[in-house]
């Protein structure tokens, strides 16, 4: 039988299933911890990953071992992927980083993490910058997907509140939606960049491909990256 969350009902053993579940999930390659949540039946995973392969290719690894190990049948939905680095990166003094903010260009997405909070989500967001620095931003949100996409963005309007401060700018973000594509769907995000007294509105949009909180900051990314360019000239 097919329950609503996508996940066939593993009967009145269920909650042991799990453990066990768990415990496979965990010998996937490139996996480094997992946490299956749910009562008879699992309503999420979560797992942590290098970054050696894709999520996509980690939730097909996923689905595949549920059905061939356990018989059961997965949504890609209730699988969330963070990958993290392998090595821990260096860390700097604020002063080193603020210069090497001032030369740097796009932020890359280190890392996006979602916890859960009674009934509440913490996004915490990192950003990689070309010159080795790293800035971090967090904000709450409910526990509906597109609550999730737009805290995800304002941590990352937090992360990149450093590079906003060199550059006289400040971003808001007005408006996001999720949007049905077809088999897919993506996430749109409307915001306004604030730079001196110029007013820039930008729009972003991606492909949801693994979980909702990470797309959301890829799509903020989007809108904004062409606006964080090197500042013409720096500070003394």
């Amino acid at each position: 039988m097919r329950a609503a969350n996508g996940v066939k009902d593993l009967g009145v053993k269920g909650s042991v299933a799990l453990v066990g579940f768990e415990r496979e999930l965990s010998k996937i390659t490139g996996v480094r911890s997992v946490r299956v949540v749910g009562g008879a039946r699992p309503s999420e995973i979560h797992v942590v990953a290098g970054r050696a392969r894709s999520p996509k290719q980690i939730v097909r690894d996923v689905q595949s071992l549920a059905v061939a190990g356990f018989g059961v049948s997965i949504d890609h939905r209730i699988v969330s992927v963070v990958q993290i680095d392998e090595e821990p990166l260096p860390t700097t003094r604020p002063s080193t980083a603020r210069a090497r903010l001032q030369a740097s260009g796009r932020p890359i997405v280190e890392s996006v993490r979602s916890n859960v909070e009674g009934d509440k989500r913490l996004i915490h967001v990192v950003l990689g910058w070309p010159e080795g620095a790293r800035t971090e931003g967090q904000a709450r949100s409910g526990t509906s997907r597109e609550l999730q996409a737009r805290a995800a963005m304002e941590a990352t309007v937090e992360a990149l509140a450093p590079a906003l401060t060199v550059r006289s700018m400040r971003i808001e973000v007005e408006h996001t939606f999720l949007q049905p594509m077809g088999r897919d769907e993506a996430i749109v995000v409307k915001a306004t960049v604030y730079e001196g007294d110029e007013v820039t509105p930008v729009t972003g949009a991606v492909l949801v491909e693994d979980e909702v909180a990470a797309a959301g900051v890829r799509a903020l990314l989007h809108a904004v990256n062409r606006k964080l360019r090197p500042p013409s000239t720096l500070p003394i």
